[in-house]
């Protein structure tokens, strides 16, 4: 079961002179089972004081972020794409 939610979403990071833009895109709520399929959601109840909120929801499904970053220097704007590639054969 997959549920979308699209965001306009921005966060800033500085490294040193580097300034770092993360764009969320989408952030998709996914069943535990679909990436541990031999636990049940109780397994998560030890670590919830730090998936909650960012990564576990209320029900404890799973979230996941796809977006993109965007490295600012004084020179250059470089993106650096997050995802799972082009699903070619190499």
């Amino acid at each position: 079961m997959t549920a979308s939610k699209k965001m306009a979403h921005r966060q800033l990071f500085q490294i040193g002179d580097i300034e770092v833009v993360k764009v969320v895109d989408t952030i998709d709520i996914f069943s535990p089972k679909f990436l541990y399929v031999d636990k049940d959601r109780s397994a998560f109840d030890p670590h919830l004081n730090w998936l909650q909120p960012h990564f576990l929801d209320p029900e404890r499904n799973m979230l996941l972020s796809i977006h993109t970053f965007v490295l600012k220097t004084r020179h250059h704007t470089i993106l650096v794409d997050t995802c799972v590639g082009n699903h070619k054969v190499n």
